[in-house]
């Protein structure tokens, strides 16, 4: 491959707007929008010239998704550089006010892992690579820290509480949202 050269586009994927686009693999790219679904394309059979058909379509969103973050574990290397995308979990979040965890793996159209509801949209995630931290920032300017042990460990599940590590009201506006975050892992 050459460097900044064109490769291939995907067209006509989403029938409304996309929000996030999100390289999985070296072979796998995730889109997420306004229509609700998250869809996952085999860049191996994407062409230049050709609309692309997705390789995977996953719903469970009842609005609009604006994020996707690969779930980090502390003793993985990076995945974005493996081929294959299917044993890594992943994150989304929505105006639905919830943070979706999926595994790839299951082969049901539905497969989120759990679900956490904070009662506001959320529109930002990260996922700190050195623990099982997952952050979400949401509408009204609060952001949220989750052990994602807990939240996909099937003993826990839909006890989003006992995952909750802390809480932090950025803004006392309510109409300053996070729209944007890095988390490094610093405490």
């Amino acid at each position: 491959m050459n460097t900044g050269a064109f490769i291939s586009q995907i067209t006509g994927a989403h029938n409304k707007g996309v929000w996030n686009v999100k390289l999985l693999s070296s072979n796998h790219v995730a889109s997420v929008g306004d229509d609700m679904d998250v869809k996952i394309f085999d860049l191996n059979t994407c062409t230049s010239s050709a609309s692309s058909t997705p390789y995977m379509i996953l719903q469970g969103h009842k609005s609009s998704i604006f994020d996707i973050e690969l779930l980090h574990f502390p003793a993985q290397s990076d995945h974005a550089s493996s081929s294959s995308f299917t044993q890594q979990p992943f994150v989304t979040c929505g105006a639905d006010c919830t943070v979706k965890i999926w595994d790839p793996r299951t082969t049901s159209s539905v497969v989120s892992v759990s679900t956490i509801s904070l009662q506001a949209a959320v529109y930002e995630l990260a996922c700190d690579p050195f623990s099982y931290t997952l952050v979400a920032g949401t509408e009204y300017g609060s952001v949220h820290f989750y052990d994602y042990r807990k939240l996909t460990s099937s003993q826990n599940s839909g006890n989003e509480s006992s995952a909750l590590l802390c809480e932090y009201k950025l803004f006392k506006d309510f109409n300053t949202s996070i729209r944007s975050m890095y988390y490094d892992g610093s405490k």
